[in-house]
């Protein structure tokens, strides 16, 4: 996790599952398990997504050392050929074989039957997260949500951000209205004959 820290991801402790890795030329073999907090969502999930992350982080180039310090980290962006063997897994031992088109994870429980094949793993660069003057203030520690990008503060995802709304031009908005009574001995008449009159000059 060193290493990934210095490629520009930081991941927290929910999401450090790794426990052991190693390499055998181009590929990599991993032992990944839940902590106990969260054995018991292990059968809520055909694959806990925590264990899915920890596969895909023993793929990533600088797990490897095959990346060194690029100015944007490469994240998976894009899975394919994906096979699910077995769901509600706790445990599993990750081999990730990396080549030049791409990498491929495969699964197996403690007993070595598969649990999931990613027969596709597309990557690409992560976008700088570039905050706002509301928002740029010091980068915080990795949060146990997952890894943060490039030493940027995180985004989140629900937050309102005000932004000064320009006051429209608007004309005058008190104008006078001269009434004169039309006289007569029905005020009604002359009441509905001013109101008529007035509206007339509103809508005019």
């Amino acid at each position: 996790y060193r290493r990934l820290a210095t490629a520009g991801l930081a991941y927290g402790p929910a999401f450090r599952l790794v426990r052991a890795a190693w390499r055998d030329g181009a590929r990599t073999f991993a032992e990944i398990d839940l902590p106990g907090t969260h054995v018991a969502e292990a059968c809520r999930h055909r694959i806990h997504p925590a264990l899915l992350d920890a596969a895909l982080q023993i793929a990533h180039p600088a797990a490897t050392g095959g990346e060194t310090g690029p100015a944007l980290p490469a994240l998976p962006f894009a899975l394919g050929d994906i096979r699910l063997r077995a769901a509600g897994a706790k445990a599993v031992r990750a081999v990730a074989d990396h080549a030049a088109a791409g990498a491929t994870v495969a699964l197996h429980d403690s007993d070595g039957r598969d649990v999931v094949a990613i027969g596709a793993i597309r990557t690409r660069p992560a976008e700088r997260v570039v905050a706002s003057s509301a928002l740029s203030a010091e980068a915080p520690a990795a949060s146990s949500d997952g890894p943060a990008t490039g030493g940027a503060r995180p985004p989140r995802l629900h937050e309102t951000i005000w932004a000064p709304a320009r006051a429209a031009a608007v004309g005058p908005t008190t104008a006078v209205i001269r009434l004169d009574s039309p006289g007569g001995r029905d005020p009604v008449a002359s009441a509905r004959s001013l109101v008529a009159e007035a509206l007339a000059a509103i809508q005019a």
